[in-house]
């Protein structure tokens, strides 16, 4: 961070970076737009190498402080940027304009990837298949967040056998 000869401002990336963040990563967003903040990001990062700390001393240097922030800040950015990019279906309060509708089947395979071993702790025999008839899946959601997952199949005409019953460890 104190080498000589940088030339790009902090405050110029950062704001750049508030720019773009506000412009193609907001709670309504388009594939488009995401994707240029993306490349803005990416290119704000290679500046970033070259950026200039004015003052050089080692002691309560708030210009020091602000770079290290900024470095951290662009790597949070680019993350949130690039999962948003990446998400292609609207759910709770992230709104792809582009994909209105949500993926629930892609949502339920999501949650039980994350939680498979905190699953197979519990059902060691448990296994899940999407395609087989008569199977029934209910996501219990708060807020936008997994609180439990029941799965079920038809055992017979008007009885259902639960395959899973699970809740999330912090909702335990």
């Amino acid at each position: 961070y104190l080498k000589e000869g940088g030339t790009e401002r902090i405050a110029t990336i950062r704001r750049e970076m508030q720019f773009a963040m506000e412009k193609g990563c907001g709670v309504y967003r388009k594939g488009e737009t995401n994707k240029e903040t993306c490349d803005a990001l990416r290119g704000l990062r290679e500046r970033f190498r070259n950026i200039r700390v004015e003052d050089r001393d080692r002691v309560f240097n708030t210009d020091l402080t602000a770079a290290i922030e900024l470095d951290y800040m662009l790597d949070i950015a680019t993350a949130m940027a690039e999962g948003a990019l990446a998400r292609t279906e609207s759910r709770g309060a992230h709104q792809r304009l582009d994909f209105k509708t949500r993926n629930d089947q892609q949502f339920l395979a999501h949650t039980l990837r994350v939680h498979a071993a905190d699953i197979a702790r519990f059902n060691p025999g448990f296994h899940w298949d999407p395609d087989a008839s008569g199977r029934s899946a209910f996501l219990v959601v708060t807020a936008d967040e997994v609180v439990g997952v029941v799965l079920s199949h038809a055992e017979a005409p008007g009885v259902a056998q639960i395959d899973l019953d699970y809740v999330t460890p912090k909702f335990r």
